[in-house]
């Protein structure tokens, strides 16, 4: 492969990883990371994209030093070892941040509760109309179904919610 077609590639893929952690870290897509589909779109770019990204980058960029290639494909894996637990810390103080910012309570019900690995639940609210329905959260008060709670949610991004007992830290400067 020529080189300047060798660098385009390259180019390419720089700007494709650029990409890749704009969305996770940029804040901007919040409403399809905390939508249920979403979320595991997160979790591919995290184990998937991003270390590809790195293995193809460096496969192509030294096609005549193997070393590199396998440094590459070192940092590919170590970029899951690093990238997953600093986006799960960033993601929870960025969480916290657009609850102080953007957070409005409301009152849910409580759609489901069970025990599995602990005492679990579903809820849902709804806001203008729409009806927003939780992941499988815990439920630490051990709550039925049909009671009432107080819910939080981030008023840019209604899918960005939590129940108050989940999220104590949240409520600090928030109405």
């Amino acid at each position: 492969m020529n080189k300047i077609l060798r660098g385009l590639i390259g180019i390419c893929l720089g700007v494709l990883l650029f990409l890749e952690f704009y969305f996770l870290y940029s804040g901007k897509f919040d409403c399809l990371q905390y939508d249920k589909a979403g979320t595991w779109l997160a979790g591919g770019v995290l184990l998937l994209f991003i270390p590809a990204t790195f293995w193809i980058l460096s496969k192509i960029a030294f096609t005549n030093n193997e070393n590199m290639q396998i440094a590459g494909k070192w940092i590919g894996m170590l970029s899951i070892v690093i990238n997953g637990p600093c986006f799960g810390v960033w993601s929870g103080h960025h969480e916290t941040a657009c609850y102080e910012k953007h957070g409005v309570r409301t009152n849910g019900i409580v759609t489901s509760a069970f025990y599995s690995k602990g005492e679990r639940m579903y809820y849902e609210f709804s806001i203008n109309d729409t009806l927003y329905t939780s992941f499988n959260v815990a439920n630490p008060l051990n709550h039925k179904m049909g009671d009432s709670l107080t819910i939080i949610y981030n008023s840019l991004c209604p899918k960005m919610n939590s129940a108050i007992e989940n999220c104590k830290k949240h409520t600090a400067n928030i109405p």
